[in-house]
């Protein structure tokens, strides 16, 4: 960093805003840089966020914790030898292993970890807590960034690391709104709340949201009905009979594992080995002898089958 005035400072490359693929972008151009100049550029990675809450967007600070890979069709892989989710970039390996990814479960601490880690290395010093007041732009390039403390930043290259393209959009550069390219503008991705649990099984996991699930199925249990209405916007009315329509498809789809005893019926259904035929309990189901009560919902019984 060069530092021509009190509040001028001057770097090789800049990029706002934290989400990981543009850290993985700016790591990507230091490390091709230290190649052909045999030094790292100065670089920094300024954004809005509090670093003390981590670096990584909504990823790492909004726990996220989960990561949008698609699986490659078998026929794919298996013509091309590629693995479940074939061939991602380098960089991105690089981070999902520095992160201790299995498949797509994303630990936040891991990530802020790895990701200070690949920002160290590459020599990019950051800064956290910022906001832009204006931008100046000289023949359709970004020149610098003037944030609300009076600081400005300038640099050669500039790498927008935001969700929304806030940097591109105080440049000029036109943004559509909402999902206009597909002709919905008024349309938005739904906000949804993250949270952090502690001592939670994932046994006991399924257990409650079946629980609830048979509750907002059931259309006379008023609370629960109250609460699809709030979350539904004052429609949770029509709700409740799909969800008692599908009651049985819940169960199934809650993935839990048990024996469903039909009301008024002598059939079983162990959703353990999703045999849908009438089963006589000890006698055909290979679960044998691993049934225990569970919970009477709406009249049916439910069997809690302990082999998963």
């Amino acid at each position: 960093m060069v530092a021509t005035s009190p509040h001028v400072r001057v770097y090789d490359m800049i990029a706002f805003g934290d989400e990981v693929p543009g850290i993985l972008a700016l790591v990507c151009a230091a490390r091709e840089y230290r190649q052909r100049h045999h030094r790292y550029p100065r670089s920094l990675l300024m954004f809005k966020g509090n670093s003390r809450d981590g670096v990584g967007g909504h990823l790492v600070r909004g726990g996220l914790s989960y990561l949008d890979r698609s699986h490659v069709p078998p026929e794919i892989r298996r013509a091309q030898g590629l693995d479940t989710f074939g061939d991602p970039a380098a960089i991105y390996k690089e981070f999902l292993k520095r992160s201790e990814v299995k498949q797509i479960a994303l630990g936040p601490r891991l990530a802020d970890s790895a990701l200070r880690a690949m920002l160290q290395e590459a020599q990019v010093s950051f800064l956290s807590n910022i906001e832009i007041e204006s931008v100046k732009v000289d023949r359709d390039r970004l020149h610098c960034i003037r944030l609300t403390n009076g600081d400005t930043y300038q640099a050669q290259q500039f790498i927008d690391a935001t969700v929304n393209a806030e940097l591109a959009q105080f440049a000029g550069v036109p943004k559509y709104p909402g999902f206009g390219v597909m002709g919905l503008p008024e349309a938005e991705l739904s906000v949804t709340l993250t949270f952090e649990t502690e001592g939670l099984s994932i046994d006991k996991l399924k257990r409650t949201e079946l629980h609830y699930l048979h509750r907002f199925a059931d259309v006379q249990d008023a609370e629960a009905q109250s609460w699809l209405n709030t979350a539904a916007g004052s429609n949770g009315n029509s709700l409740a009979p799909k969800f008692a329509k599908c009651e049985r498809s819940i169960e199934r789809h809650a993935c839990w594992p048990g024996l469903h005893r039909h009301p008024n019926k002598s059939s079983f259904h162990c959703l353990s080995c999703l045999s849908g035929h009438n089963l006589r309990p000890q006698t055909e189901c290979r679960h044998v002898g691993q049934w225990q009560y569970c919970t009477v919902i709406r009249g049916a019984i439910v069997l809690e089958c302990a082999v998963v």
